[in-house]
């Protein structure tokens, strides 16, 4: 009766309390359930797009459908995320394979950082008890396993934010109704925003836009009937960007402060000269993922990314984890059967980048043409489907 009692305690409070986490569904959604949703949209639209990019936060911020199809006359959504590793990127695949159509091609961005050690799993996507257990069999990180397990799960949800149920209730009794309101639309505002950011420098910078500017700049993107939402960044009290949701999914930066980014990013310090390693258990999520697009049938590119120039510490470093790419991972995605594309990325450079690997609005106008040319080859532009009156003539 106890166990009854407490099952039914969970079950109740999760419906009343985690339910508020679930955003209804559609293309672009932010935040620990956008992805999720974005993947329900897709289930619920599979015929309106033939192109489909995969990834992680490289994929998020470089790689936008309203960019790209107008070169390609293709129609693509973009199923990427913050912090969507290898470990999650493979649930995903799993459910994704089984119902791209015949007709699309599916474009999955990996890059020499998803083979070596990651902080471990997050809330992007629900890894499931049966990969979970394949992950501890495969000696990955499991930083974060369990609670993504559980944060999914309808019934054990509360469990995994049990902490952040305490966590509201104290604020609600420390801080009067209307200033939980400011604060739930503060969030809302920001989103996700700031999450993948690095440390940000304390030294002074000076705004690149007046306040008058900065209105007009919002609401014309505001206006633009691709994006979804638009919000400010600021950082000491400075506005420094703009961050774009687009409707079909990807995360847009657009700088207003350079330099602030700039100095963000000689904080940073360049990577090792030495080879990098694959490691084993990343390489088995890796192949177990080309497994699943090749019995799938799925036409499949996969598409080589990099971090930003000053990562490496100077070209020779670029160069030895470039070999690694080529040796190791084309190989074998060739082996599979699969295209393997990469653009010329040293025509990027760090005022590309917003912070260490991730694409602003400069480094979109870059990178959009000539991701177009290398997926031109393997693409076909979009025909939308007849109505079911119109094939029945």
């Amino acid at each position: 009766m106890y166990a009854g009692l407490v099952a039914c305690f969970l079950t109740a409070t999760d419906f009343l309390y985690a339910r508020r986490f679930i955003s209804p569904v559609q293309p672009m959604s932010t935040g620990s359930t956008g992805l999720v949703n974005r993947m329900a949209w897709y289930r619920e639209h599979l015929n309106d797009y033939n192109l489909v990019f995969v990834g992680d936060s490289r994929t998020y911020c470089g790689m936008h459908p309203e960019l790209i199809d107008p070169l390609l006359n293709t129609s693509s959504i973009n199923l990427a995320l913050f912090e969507n590793w290898f470990l999650t990127q493979l649930p995903q695949i799993q459910e994704l394979a089984p119902l791209v159509p015949k007709e699309a091609t599916v474009v999955w961005s990996v890059g020499m950082e998803n083979f070596v050690a990651t902080p471990g799993v997050r809330r992007v996507y629900p890894v499931g008890i049966l990969n979970a257990l394949h992950y501890l069999e495969w000696s990955l990180p499991s930083d974060g396993l369990v609670d993504n397990v559980l944060y999914y799960n309808p019934v054990l949800h509360f469990l995994a934010v049990r902490g952040d149920a305490r966590q509201d209730f104290v604020e609600l009794l420390d801080h009067p109704l209307h200033m939980q309101g400011a604060k739930i639309l503060g969030d809302a505002l920001i989103g996700t925003a700031n999450a993948a950011e690095p440390e940000r420098p304390t030294a002074p910078s000076v705004p690149q836009v007046s306040d008058e500017d900065l209105r007009t700049l919002t609401e014309q993107w505001q206006k633009d009937p691709r994006v979804a939402s638009v919000s400010v960044v600021r950082d000491n009290g400075r506005p420094t960007s703009l961050t774009i949701y687009f409707r079909r999914g990807s995360y847009y930066r657009v700088e207003l402060d350079p330099e602030f980014f700039r100095e963000k990013q000689r904080h940073f310090a360049p990577y090792t000269s030495q080879p990098p390693r694959v490691e084993e258990g990343y390489w088995r999520v890796f192949e177990e993922i080309l497994r699943t697009f090749k019995n799938n049938k799925v036409n499949l590119i996969v598409n080589e990314v990099e971090e930003a120039p000053f990562v490496y510490g100077g070209q020779r470093t670029r160069e030895v984890w470039r070999k690694v790419m080529r040796d190791v991972v084309e190989r074998r995605v060739l082996d599979f059967g699969f295209p393997y594309t990469r653009v010329s990325l040293d025509k990027l450079s760090n005022d590309d980048y917003f912070d260490y690997n991730h694409l602003n609005s400069s480094g979109a106008a870059i990178f959009t043409p000539m991701l177009a040319e290398q997926l031109r080859p393997y693409v076909h532009p979009y025909q939308a489907p007849r109505p079911a009156t119109a094939a029945m003539r």
